[in-house]
C-alpha cells in the first residue's frame, strides 16, 4: 500500500469517527429522531438529482432505506444519546459479523474457520474494548447501537443482491424515504422539539 492510500485510509476514519463526536454535540440540544430526521432531509435535498425510479428494483431499494437509513441511524443516535459516544461507535462495528452470519442464513455463503475466527474475535474485541463504566451505566444505549448494527447489517443483505445502481442514486432513496418517516417518528416519540 502506498503512503499516499494509507494517508487517505486514515484521513476517511477520522472522519468517520467525528461523525460520532459531531452527533454526540447535536443531541445534546435536538432530540435523536429529530436529529436524524433533519440530517436526512438536508441530505434527500443535496441528492435529490440523483432520485431515479428503477422498475423492479424498488423493492429492494425501499428495504435498504429503512434497514440502513431510518431504523439504523434511529437506533444508533438514540444509542448515542443514551451512552458515550465512544462505546456505540465500536458496538456498531458488530455490523460486520452480523452481515457475515446473516449471509450464512439468507445468501447460503459458506464460512471458513478464519472467518468464524474473525467473528468470533470481533466479539470479544467488542467487549473488551466496551468494558468502560459507561456500558453498565447506560445499558440501554449499548443495547440500541447494537441493534442499528443488526439493522445495517440487515441493510447490506439487500444491497449485495442490488445491481446497476448508482451510490448517490442510493443514497438518495435512502435520504427521500427516510426523512418523512423520521419526521413522523420525532412527532409521535418525541417532546420538546
Amino acid at each position: 500500500m502506498l503512503p499516499r492510500h494509507l494517508a487517505l485510509m486514515l484521513f476517511v476514519c477520522v472522519i468517520w469517527g467525528f461523525n460520532f463526536v459531531a452527533a454526540k454535540y447535536g443531541l445534546r440540544e435536538l432530540p435523536p429522531l429529530l436529529f436524524t430526521a433533519i440530517r436526512f432531509s438536508i441530505l434527500a435535498l443535496l441528492l435529490s438529482p440523483f432520485l431515479k425510479y428503477e422498475p423492479g428494483r424498488m423493492r429492494d431499494i425501499t428495504a435498504i432505506a429503512l434497514f440502513n437509513g431510518a431504523i439504523h441511524f434511529a437506533l444508533m443516535f438514540t444509542g448515542i444519546a443514551l451512552t458515550a459516544a465512544s462505546v456505540v461507535a465500536v458496538v456498531v462495528q458488530l455490523n460486520v459479523p452480523f452481515a457475515t452470519l446473516l449471509s450464512i442464513v439468507f445468501l447460503g455463503e459458506v464460512v471458513n474457520w478464519r472467518r468464524w475466527m474473525g467473528i468470533a474475535l470481533t466479539f470479544v474485541g467488542v467487549m473488551i474494548v466496551s468494558f468502560d463504566p459507561h456500558v453498565f451505566e447506560s445499558l440501554t444505549g449499548v443495547l440500541f447501537a447494537g441493534a442499528a448494527a443488526l439493522s445495517g447489517a440487515t441493510a447490506t443483505i439487500f444491497m449485495r443482491r442490488l445491481t446497476k445502481v448508482g451510490v448517490f442514486q442510493l443514497q438518495s432513496w435512502t435520504a427521500t424515504i427516510t426523512a418523512p418517516l423520521l419526521i413522523a417518528a420525532t412527532f409521535i416519540f418525541e417532546r420538546g422539539q
